[in-house]
């Protein structure tokens, strides 16, 4: 089924379904985003609960070219995403922090977004590198695209590094985390979350 996810010639958005829900933890809030856009097509997608997808009124959103996202933070049992906007500054991260090479990874047309284990209550914050913004840490009441048609390069985002698995922010990866934010993040402020995975 990964071919439906990265495939350049086709693209399912009910089989890339079946196939996240494979190798994501089943707590997860999964919902579907506007065909070649980067929204939401629910209005209340920030009410999702994790597993909702699995509800069929739910799930026959999940069609055709629509795109499928996750709603990060606490509705997915702490699920963030570190969101890089620039290809040479996610590639230079990448190497500077390890975690980043043993999670798994998403890339559409540049840059790249990486899904983490972060605490409960932890929320968004912009990213910078060198005085410059260049991204952002998708939390509690936010979302990211996992898969679909990307709107620029019309091919499906790209999902690797499948075979690590999903990595747990841990006290010396934040410490890199707030080298990279202007408000300091601390672990004590948030809520450890109970792991529960497939």
């Amino acid at each position: 089924m990964h071919q439906h996810v990265n495939d350049e010639t086709h693209y399912s958005c009910l089989k890339a379904l079946e196939y996240l829900e494979s190798i994501l933890p089943s707590e997860c809030a999964l919902i579907p985003i506007v065909p070649l856009k980067k929204s939401p097509l629910l209005k209340q997608w920030n009410e999702t609960k994790a597993q909702e997808h699995l509800n069929d009124d739910f799930r026959a959103h999940f069609k055709e070219q629509v795109g499928i996202g996750l709603v990060t933070g606490d509705a997915s049992l702490g699920l963030c995403f570190i969101d890089i906007d620039h290809d040479d500054i996610a590639d230079t991260l990448e190497k500077q922090w390890s975690i980043l090479q043993k999670t798994m990874k998403v890339r559409g047309s540049r840059g790249a977004k990486w899904l983490l284990y972060c605490p409960l209550g932890m929320r968004g914050k912009k990213l910078y590198y060198k005085g410059k913004m260049v991204g952002e840490l998708l939390a509690t009441g936010q979302q990211g695209v996992l898969a679909g048609l990307h709107p620029t390069t019309l091919k499906p985002y790209q999902l690797s590094q499948i075979e690590h698995g999903i990595a747990t922010l841990n006290p010396e990866d934040l410490s890199f985390l707030n080298s990279l934010t202007h408000v300091p993040i601390s672990l004590g402020n948030h809520k450890r979350r109970r792991l529960r995975r497939k």
